[in-house]
């Protein structure tokens, strides 16, 4: 009989004992945007910002029937306290190449591993973006609008939980 462990219970059998990122717990940030009529083609939309460093468990994108189909990329941007000007793209569709806006999500869909295989599973959002290294600070989750009807309103929310 073979015992198969994960990379958590591997390192924490380990002799000596490998330490991981600090786990303080689950945490969980909600943010909104209100969709004004005058969003347009190629607008950014600022959805949430987390710590660089913090482990992805779960994106949740949820929102109001915005009245026409607005398909947009999900990705990652440069937030505040990194090394790198606040609002520079590090992957513009890194979560998601094509969500639709368009009609009302209430109850949520999580986009975690839409364009992420399990394997990345226990990656920081700076590993995911495909960084060398963590820039310190935190990182925006955003959605740069396709194409848009005009008149198109709503608030979108994301929720993010995250160790």
């Amino acid at each position: 009989m073979a015992t198969y462990k994960g990379a958590q219970v591997t390192n924490n059998t380990a002799t000596p004992r490998v330490i991981g990122n600090s786990n303080d717990g689950l945490k969980v940030v909600v943010d909104y945007v209100n969709v004004s009529s005058t969003v347009a083609t190629s607008d950014i939309l600022e959805l949430i910002e987390v710590p660089a460093n913090a482990i992805p468990l779960s994106i949740k994108i949820r929102n109001t029937d915005l009245g026409s189909a607005v398909p947009a990329e999900i990705g990652l941007q440069y937030g505040n306290g990194c090394n790198v000007a606040r609002g520079t793209v590090i992957d513009a569709d890194e979560f998601d190449t094509d969500y639709a806006f368009g009609t009302a999500s209430l109850t949520g869909v999580d986009i975690r591993y839409d364009t992420k295989g399990l394997e990345t599973m226990g990656q920081t959002f700076w590993e995911l973006g495909g960084l060398s290294s963590d820039p310190g600070g935190t990182l925006l989750i955003v959605a740069t609008v396709g194409s848009v009807t005009s008149g198109t309103t709503g608030k979108i929310v994301a929720e993010v939980e995250y160790v």
